[in-house]
């Protein structure tokens, strides 16, 4: 029998967390994730800006949006998704007809996109990100989002300026146990040897 309105929109609000696992289920080997979750992936959870869409760079845009979007649909027994097409071509949105919120945004590749495996899935680097983050804030055009983009590249700084501070604090532990075990090594070696200058011998 067929839900009602409400009771497709009590139903939709009721799955719509599988939302993420779901998308990132059917992101094959040669798709790229990019935008917000490339950066949430690498940050602790006070660092991460709240976002529930996934921007994704794919050979195929269109084919990979309807497969996302047939695998949602599939989930939430219903035809609750839809696929439109973006301003930018080349770009594909996932979109709820419910809610009416973008959930994923498939682009075509732009050229030859750095990547590395996060939790198996390809992510765009770092570099990469911080690149196309201050090109950005070089644009006046796209000034609207420099707030956004400026929070963006301080939050990964953060990040980066403890990591490096934890590795070096690794490595001054590290290189503190080395001079313990060097300082054991040779108290060992010099009580030996006392032993030995007065002739005793060790079984």
């Amino acid at each position: 029998m067929a839900l009602s309105k409400l009771e497709k929109t009590e139903k939709f609000h009721r799955l719509k967390e599988r939302i993420k696992n779901i998308i990132l289920r059917t992101i094959k080997e040669k798709e790229i994730i990019h935008g917000e979750q490339a950066v949430a992936i690498r940050l602790p959870p006070h660092l991460q800006r709240h976002t529930r869409d996934y921007d994704i760079f794919s050979e195929t845009p269109r084919q990979d949006a309807d497969e996302a979007e047939d695998e949602l649909d599939e989930d939430f027994g219903g035809d609750f998704f839809e696929v439109i097409q973006g301003k930018h071509k080349g770009t594909f949105k996932v979109k709820s007809k419910i809610d009416g919120r973008t959930y994923a945004d498939f682009s075509e590749t732009e050229g030859k996109v750095p990547s590395e495996v996060i939790q198996g899935k390809n992510y765009v680097t770092i570099q990469f990100i911080k690149r196309r983050l201050r090109a950005i804030l070089k644009d006046k055009e796209k000034e609207f989002r420099h707030t956004k983009d400026r929070d963006t590249l301080n939050r990964i700084a953060i990040h980066e300026k403890r990591m490096a501070q934890q590795s070096l604090g690794t490595q001054l532990k590290q290189k503190k146990k080395e001079q313990m075990l060097s300082l054991i090594s040779k108290k060992k070696e010099q009580q030996m040897d006392f032993f030995k200058s007065k002739g005793m011998k060790f079984i």
